[in-house]
């Protein structure tokens, strides 16, 4: 899920345009979910007078991805006033990834002369949850304002269980062979080495013009 939720005043088409307000308020708030259910069963028999043979697999694979930006901001706004009014920009992500994976096998074999069973069952699930968090100030001007808040909050989690179960079982007068293997793997990433998660609150003003001097 890749998403852009926005808040914003941007004047960069005319920098000069003043803003006024009585107070000044900029929410943007990203509440996405996603909830993911994978699973696999598979079952295998083989009975024979001479011995039987059953191989089986299972596997279930997960992959969520949640790429969202959240901002609050206003950029390139030379004048901004509130008089004695409040300014605040508040940019809040609550992303949420719930994920099960499971994968079950069962493989039975049997004989007069033995049996050979082997059962094999993988889960897999790969979460991630990336993206900016942001409430700022950039490229502007306050020239009146009571109080200023700037507030960037990233509260996203991932939930994820995985399981992986194989059984297998063989008999047989002359005996039997049996093997299983269950395996179960979660990798879950808040950001990543490439896209990282950013939570930032920040103010940068517009640098005043040079003074002009005058003979």
């Amino acid at each position: 899920m890749f998403t852009d939720v926005d808040s914003f005043i941007d004047n960069t088409g005319n920098v000069n345009k003043s803003v006024r307000a009585a107070s000044l308020t900029l929410t943007a708030t990203n509440t996405s979910s996603i909830t993911s259910n994978a699973g696999s069963a598979s079952i295998g028999a083989s009975f024979g007078a001479g011995g039987g043979v059953s191989v089986t697999i299972g596997v279930a694979l997960a992959k969520n991805e949640l790429d969202n930006n959240t901002r609050a901001y206003i950029r390139n706004a030379d004048n901004v006033g509130t008089g004695t009014g409040k300014i605040a920009l508040d940019a809040t992500a609550n992303n949420t990834i719930e994920a099960i994976s499971v994968a079950a096998t069962l493989a039975v074999s049997g004989g007069a002369g033995g049996g050979l069973s082997l059962a094999g069952a993988g889960a897999d699930a790969n979460n991630t949850i990336s993206g900016e968090t942001a409430a700022y100030m950039d490229g502007s001007t306050v020239v009146s304002a009571g109080d200023v808040a700037l507030d960037a909050e990233n509260t996203s989690k991932i939930k994820a269980t995985i399981t992986g179960v194989a059984i297998g079982g063989s008999g047989g007068a002359g005996g039997g062979i049996s093997g299983a293997i269950g395996a179960a793997v979660a990798q879950n990433n808040l950001g990543t080495s490439s896209n990282r998660l950013k939570v930032q609150a920040y103010l940068k003003i517009r640098p005043s013009p040079p003074a002009v001097s005058r003979a």
